[in-house]
């Protein structure tokens, strides 16, 4: 778990940056910095209640988090469509 977020957090900041012009750098950052704080709180307690269960599913309940927690990040960073 150490070592994805070690991964996981420099990526993070280097897609917010790119996806933010240079006038909203600071209103990037400071959203990362926000999400990722409250984003801790109930992901901490899905895995607690996962891991209480007993019953094995706190691995695939971790996958299942992260990859629904990397499509949102995608889809609220797409760019927009070019303007024709």
């Amino acid at each position: 778990m150490g070592s994805a977020i070690a991964l996981a957090c420099p990526a993070a900041a280097l897609l917010v940056a790119s996806a933010a012009s240079a006038r909203d750098q600071g209103a990037a950052s400071g959203l990362l910095t926000t999400c990722q704080q409250a984003g801790s709180a109930p992901g901490v307690a899905a895995v607690t209640a996962l891991e209480s269960a007993g019953d094995g599913t706190a691995l695939q309940g971790c996958l299942a988090c992260a990859a629904v927690t990397w499509a949102a990040c995608a889809w609220l960073l797409r760019r927009p469509a070019a303007k024709a």
